[in-house]
């Protein structure tokens, strides 16, 4: 009988959540005997290295096996798909194969996830990729001929997926053999004719040669940054126009609404126009992402020549270049909830921005319609061609009706959605602390609980079961296209708070809760050393003209004097993109939230903490804060929620934030000028809430401050905070 040909195939996989699945091939497909295309017996020899050596390693060991094989094998999981820095081995072997191979990864899903967990670059280069589901958990209970009928079925997929790959990788060793042949011929030819060059022309020809072709490279590579950047310019001014055409749009549709029914032709006239200003609306974003598209590629250009004259020792170094960076969003929307609260975060190149939302407001069915579902049918319309918003992440803060009334109204619309209609989000995932109760009559957050559960939507990931800080180092996790979420709060003893008091409320309905189980980050990275945090924020206070406000000073108050179990438990984040900062606050305390900076590694040597935009906590109650919080947590930006209900935002609360930061530039959002809120029995209310305002900001005038103030136009359904690229409103 013919010796079989060995055929290495390579495991790539992540240990700490892969080990089970990686084992499992191992024992179907290690020295399986089959016959290739041609007829030809092959055995496979599958590699697993269990022991997982450090990066150091990586290319002695790892890297000439990897070179060796036939097909890899990619088990998707979450850790496979998270990238761990330079160092990450599964990425380093993912990332060589890309780049060495054709052959498309053989990709393995344990989880029953789909498209989830394949590592990006492989889902960027292959959209549509196949993969097989071996779930380990299947294997439990089963006898041992079943358990060798269901390996048989696996093994049969996977040999066919393997067979296609190995030839196609022979078939490019082959072609790379041939023209290294080419290559050395011409080679040698070339060294001949140099040398005979060399010897007629002498060294210093040579070298004068050599400088004229690098500063032709340099002229070339700068002309590409230059280009690159024309091309930049021009997607901003293409991003410009389709504002104004939108508005122009927005106007005519009003018009339209006011013109009298009998007014048909005129009608149909303004219908004919605002349809053209769609077309052009279309035309210009197609048009931009033509130019993001060629002002990338220039850029790459221009990378790759300055790269290679870096290596060749130009006497112009790459540290004089100019480079030209690509448009970037990074945007904050602040939406009308009213005495709720509501927050859409957008992020990415303008071609693919990405999207996550912060809770959706109160239970209001008028607040919901009309400011947090109308916006959201606005972005399906205008943003994604009426396609469903697709959300990577929805976070809920904290268990108040204020921030999970929306959200319930939001997750029963998805639940009666038929098949046949397209709904109006698409969320991906969802962070909400919540606890199961079983016997107890239903509550809201039950209702959402289930809701959840009955949309398959992931819940907590890729937390084992609650989104909690951990005691020590920093936790940072980063959806796709790149947004770093670092989680500052609630910790373990905050949520351990929580939980032991809705057991009571459960208890006294006749509910049991289950039991809580603390969070061992099994599937994260928790980094003991964080990177340091950008240079605090010195600001510019030479006007001499601002003067101190003694005004904001006899006004100030605030205090952490909020004892409610459920805000303690309230969700701290920091959002990072791009350089830029977001701290989003919840309903914390601030002597919680310094906490939560300071035990992940956000303070500065002197225990402060500068974003770009923060919101206030516990929309602006003065029970969550001090002055000397807004001394150590300081930002270029405030967004204010609240609409005076409560008494929110307190006037002492802005002017704590007034007298901490003095004659500091930054800027004050708040999403309702005035709150008329009508009294009711133990509601805390201020009537007229804008007017006080109002005569508080004008008593400020009299200091000539540096801050600015900026509202939400009662036109407008929200207001927006652009930290990079503007964008539309």
């Amino acid at each position: 009988m013919p010796k079989p040909k060995l055929w290495p195939i390579f495991i790539c996989y992540r240990r700490i959540d892969g080990i089970d699945t990686a084992r499992r091939l191992l024992t179907i497909l290690n020295k399986k005997q089959t016959t290739d295309a041609g007829g030809q017996l092959i055995q496979f020899d599958v590699y697993l290295d269990e022991a997982m050596p450090g990066v150091e390693n990586w290319n002695s060991l790892q890297q000439p096996y990897l070179q060796k094989a036939r097909a890899i094998i990619v088990v998707c999981t979450p850790g496979a798909k998270l990238y761990e820095g330079d160092g990450d081995c599964v990425h380093l072997e993912i990332d060589w194969w890309l780049e060495n191979k054709k052959a498309a990864p053989l990709l393995i899903d344990p989880l029953k996830a789909g498209e989830r967990y394949i590592p990006a670059q492989i889902a960027k280069r292959w959209p549509s990729i196949q993969r097989i589901e071996l779930v380990e958990s299947d294997w439990k209970g089963l006898d041992d001929a079943s358990s060798e009928e269901m390996a048989s079925v696996i093994q049969s997929k996977i040999v066919g997926a393997i067979l296609p790959s190995g030839a196609q990788v022979y078939k490019q060793e082959l072609d790379r053999e041939r023209q290294r042949g080419k290559w050395v011929r011409r080679a040698l030819l070339l060294s001949v004719l140099l040398l005979i060059l060399a010897t007629i022309s002498g060294y210093y020809a040579f070298a004068q040669r050599k400088e004229a072709l690098l500063s032709k490279d340099i002229t070339v590579a700068s002309l590409l940054d230059t280009r690159a950047a024309e091309m930049f310019a021009q997607s901003r001014l293409l991003a410009t126009r389709q504002e104004i055409e939108a508005r122009k749009r927005d106007e005519l549709l009003k018009r339209i609404e006011s013109v009298d029914e009998a007014q048909v032709v005129r009608q149909l006239n303004l219908l004919n126009e605002r349809d053209r200003f769609e077309r052009e609306i279309q035309n210009l974003k197609a048009k931009q992402s033509e130019v993001l598209n060629e002002g990338r590629r220039l850029l790459e250009m221009a990378d790759t020549r300055w790269h290679r004259l870096d290596n060749e020792r130009s006497t112009i170094p790459i540290s004089t270049r100019s480079r030209p960076e690509p448009p970037l969003v990074f945007t904050v929307e602040l939406l009308n909830a009213a005495y709720g609260e509501s927050l859409l975060i957008r992020y990415g190149p303008p071609d693919d921005i990405k999207l996550l939302m912060i809770n959706a407001g109160p239970r209001s069915a008028q607040i919901y319609k009309q400011n947090i579902e109308k916006r959201l049918h606005d972005l399906s319309t205008n943003l994604f061609d009426g396609a469903p918003v697709p959300l990577e992440l929805f976070i809920v803060s904290e268990r108040d009706q204020e921030k999970t009334g929306g959200l319930l109204r939001l997750l029963s619309s998805l639940a009666k959605i038929p098949d046949t209609e397209k709904p109006i989000v698409a969320i991906r995932g969802i962070w909400a602390n919540i606890f199961k109760v079983g016997g107890a009559s239903e509550s809201s957050i039950s209702r959402i609980s289930q809701l959840i559960h009955k949309l398959k939507i992931p819940l907590n990931k890729p937390f084992d079961r609650f989104v909690v800080r951990p005691d020590r180092g920093q936790m940072k996790h980063i959806l796709p296209g790149g947004m770093e979420i670092i989680v500052v709060g609630p910790d373990q003893q905050g949520l351990a708070k929580l939980h032991k008091w809705v057991a009571r409320d459960a208890k006294r309905r006749g509910g049991v809760i289950e039991p809580l189980i603390e969070e061992t980050f099994a599937q994260l990275k928790i980094d003991f050393k964080p990177k340091e945090f950008p240079i605090p924020f010195s600001p510019d206070s030479s006007d001499s003209s601002c003067l101190p406000s003694e005004n904001a000073q006899k006004l100030a108050g605030g205090s952490y004097t909020d004892m409610s179990v459920s805000n303690s438990a309230s969700s701290i984040l920091l959002f990072r993109y791009a350089s830029k900062t977001f701290l989003y606050t919840g309903d914390a305390r601030g002597d919680l939230i310094i906490e939560g900076l300071s035990s992940t590694g956000l303070l500065d040597s002197n225990g402060q903490i500068h974003v770009d935009l923060m919101t206030i906590p516990h929309f602006g109650s003065d029970r969550n804060i001090t002055v000397e919080f807004f001394r150590r947590v300081q930002s270029s930006g405030y967004l204010f929620s609240g609409d005076g209900r409560y008494g929110n935002p307190e006037i002492s609360t802005v002017a704590a934030l007034i007298h901490a930061r003095s004659c500091q530039p930054y800027t004050m959002y708040f999403v309702n000028r005035d709150g008329r809120a009508s009294a009711r029995s133990g509601i805390r209310t201020q009537v007229d809430h804008g007017l006080k305002f109002d005569a508080f900001f004008e008593d400020e005038q009299l200091f000539n401050p540096n801050y600015r103030r900026r509202f939400r136009f009662k036109d407008k359904g929200s207001m927006m905070v652009n930290l990079l690229e503007p964008l539309s409103e």
